[in-house]
């Protein structure tokens, strides 16, 4: 048995140029898996008897995979290598810069997690396409797995939504923040709407992430407070409301976000049981 690098071309022997530790997102942690896969290959071959570069089976990229050896797809693989890592998501015309994330960016980091920000299309005043947003996901889509944490705001808690709704086993946790799902008032409803519509498959959602938390103000100039009950009824938990915060941004004075760091401590601590419950 040999095991597979997530990238979809390198073998377990000649690493391919795409995937630079430099070059790629989260370069670091997958530097550190990819090490650890070519280590454990290179073992499984030297025992087998095989040379670096044997070319006898002449199956595989570039004939480097002997015969009788079993390459596992990626899917295959995270089961196997897990790494922690957190997704935050930006709204309408947002971008990885602003508001709390480049601060809670940090201290995840420092808890061990590799970090992605994407940067989506969002022009102004025209409405965005999830078409296009999942297309920049799609270079980030290979890291996401069953430590995985969503973190989105505003439209980027639909865009969340969206990808909980696709995948085919759970994540760790998904979060929302300000987000709007179709309760008027909501000040851009046509333009939210336009993105993605607001029916959503709430019993798909519901078992793709073992731990849900939602946030919402009743200042909020852009998505009502309804918005958040409903949200949190659908995931069947508590909204955490928070007063006088307007839509979380940095104009409300959100550069920082204690209570959401404070709500992701049990779920970032490896004594998590899932659910919402932390074990001592």
């Amino acid at each position: 048995m040999i095991y597979r690098s997530p990238c979809s071309v390198v073998d377990s022997i000649q690493a391919c140029g795409a995937c630079d530790p430099g070059s790629i997102p989260g370069g670091d942690a997958f530097s550190i898996t990819r090490k650890f896969i070519n280590s454990f290959n290179q073992e499984k071959l030297s025992n087998a008897g095989v040379s670096e570069r044997s070319k006898e089976s002449g199956s595989g990229p570039g004939g480097l995979v002997p015969s009788g050896v079993r390459i596992l797809p990626p899917a295959l693989m995270q089961k196997r290598i897990s790494i922690k890592n957190a997704f935050i998501f930006h709204g309408t015309e947002g971008y990885p810069e602003e508001n709390w994330f480049p601060w809670l960016k940090e201290k995840l980091e420092k808890q061990g997690y590799t970090v992605f920000v994407p940067q989506f299309p969002s022009p102004p005043k025209i409405p965005a396409k999830i078409t296009e947003w999942f297309d920049v996901f799609k270079d980030y889509k290979q890291y996401i797995g069953k430590d995985t944490i969503l973190i989105g705001h505003s439209l980027g808690g639909i865009f969340a939504l969206r990808i909980l709704e696709k995948l085919k086993s759970p994540v760790k946790a998904a979060f929302f923040v300000g987000t709007p799902i179709g309760v008027r008032p909501i000040l851009n409803y046509d333009r939210d709407n336009s993105f993605s519509g607001f029916s959503f498959e709430w019993k798909s959602i519901t078992d793709k992430a073992r731990y849900f938390e939602v946030f919402q103000s009743d200042t909020d100039p852009y998505v009502s407070l309804g918005n958040g009950e409903e949200l949190a009824k659908k995931l069947g938990v508590k909204l955490n409301f928070v007063p006088n915060a307007g839509h979380f941004n940095s104009k409300a004075g959100y550069t920082k976000f204690d209570l959401l760091l404070e709500k992701l401590k049990p779920i970032i601590s490896e004594h998590y049981a899932g659910k919402g419950k932390a074990i001592c």
